[in-house]
């Protein structure tokens, strides 16, 4: 039971710094320096890039889940158990295959002839496993929400509310200054019945087998994931005020750390889905 903001102490900044810099450590922790005119793949993995994010930018003790990343769930649909729950599951192997497939493509870059040419005698050209495990297993945790009472059936603009007061009782500074809250406090997804049931269809592909991971990958292009948030924004579109929006399954990961550097209502970031007449449709790439 969430027993509300506890004041942060001096050990809690001490464990809170030396974790950052284990962090930091395993980040830049990589293959020697190769021939001049060599590109490391080690140094470029994504995952190296948001561990020092972590690190640096939310790190402080005071953060709600500090030096980890993951989303607030909100789940609004309680009719069926099995499908809420393959839809959980279906979001961490996602997150955990991106580290697959990362660990992959750095396997085949490292056994490339002038990576291999270049390395010094006895080295090794297998990617290191731990910053992928570090990001994509250990410090992905998301929080689910069940309140049936408050949440069965409740509209995004109710669903939105409801998360503004939740999160408001996890965020340490005044209300007026609640733009400055982490990732999780701004956004969550809201498992409705409609999210859940057509992730139902991405669940059925395998992840892990290296024969169908691609096309795993391919298929995900074609689900989302909606949003609801704390703080709605006003869009330039005829709905003014909008509570949620859908995000592409394959920019879940970019999304929350992006959300933390940019407003979600950037023009760039956002297109319209003839699927989804009217509806906001955030993707990065």
């Amino acid at each position: 039971m969430w027993e509300g903001v506890k004041e942060t102490t001096a050990e809690d900044w001490r464990s809170a710094d030396a974790d950052a810099q284990q962090l930091q450590a395993l980040a830049y922790d990589y293959l020697p320096e190769l021939a001049p005119g060599i590109k490391n793949p080690e140094a470029s993995r994504d995952s190296r890039g948001w561990l020092i994010w972590l690190s640096q930018n939310y790190a402080d003790p005071s953060s709600y889940r500090a030096r980890t990343w993951g989303y607030t769930i909100l789940r609004t649909t309680y009719g069926n158990d099995t499908a809420f729950d393959t839809a959980i599951g279906l979001l961490v192997r996602y997150i955990r295959a991106i580290g697959d497939r990362e660990r992959w493509r750095t396997a085949e870059d490292l056994g490339g002839f002038y990576i291999r040419s270049s390395l010094p005698e006895g080295a090794t050209v297998t990617p290191d496993p731990r910053p992928s495990d570090e990001l994509y297993v250990h410090r992905f945790i998301n929080e689910v929400v069940q309140d049936r009472e408050a949440l069965e059936n409740a509209t995004p603009t109710q669903a939105s509310a409801f998360f503004r007061r939740w999160a408001l009782e996890r965020w340490d500074g005044g209300e007026k200054y609640f733009s400055a809250a982490g990732p999780r406090l701004k956004t969550a997804i809201l498992f409705d019945e409609e999210t859940v049931m057509q992730l139902q269809g991405l669940a059925a592909y395998e992840f892990a087998g290296e024969n169908t991971r691609e096309e795993a990958w391919g298929a995900a292009g074609g689900f989302w994931v909606k949003m609801v948030e704390a703080e709605p924004i006003e869009r330039d579109l005829n709905q003014g005020l909008l509570e949620w929006f859908r995000v592409g399954f394959r920019d879940v990961l970019d999304f929350w750390f992006r959300r933390e550097i940019t407003e979600p209502a950037v023009s760039g970031c956002w297109k319209l889905d003839d699927r989804f007449p009217g509806d906001w449709c955030y993707t990065w790439n």
